[in-house]
């Protein structure tokens, strides 16, 4: 049997994904919007890393229909800022892909 959709798990269960999945760095892609605005906002790869292997998933995913995947918001506060992360997940693909990262009230 195959595992459920991504878009019928819950915000818990998908937060857990994300976590599970961003374990190995080589399951994290990062778009080049993403690495523009780290390096704007003086963010490491690590703390991007941090966010998502320990950070809380603060709304519900939403759903991106143009690529069949959720856009998922992380957060995590992080060498004495809150970080952000927008990363969407799949079915079809085991990876998490990192859309843009923020420095949330900063």
């Amino acid at each position: 049997m195959a595992p459920p959709s991504i878009h019928r798990l819950s915000s818990p269960q998908i937060e857990r994904l994300i976590r599970d999945r961003a374990t190995l760095s080589a399951n994290v892609v990062f778009v080049h919007h993403a690495l523009v605005r780290m390096r704007e906002r003086a963010i490491m790869r690590l703390e991007v890393l941090e966010v998502l292997r320990q950070g809380r998933l603060r709304r519900a995913p939403e759903p991106d229909p143009a690529h069949g995947s959720l856009k998922c918001l992380m957060q995590r506060f992080i060498a004495g800022r809150e970080l952000g992360v927008v990363a969407a997940v799949s079915d079809d693909d085991p990876g998490v892909v990192v859309v843009t990262v923020v420095e949330i009230g900063g």
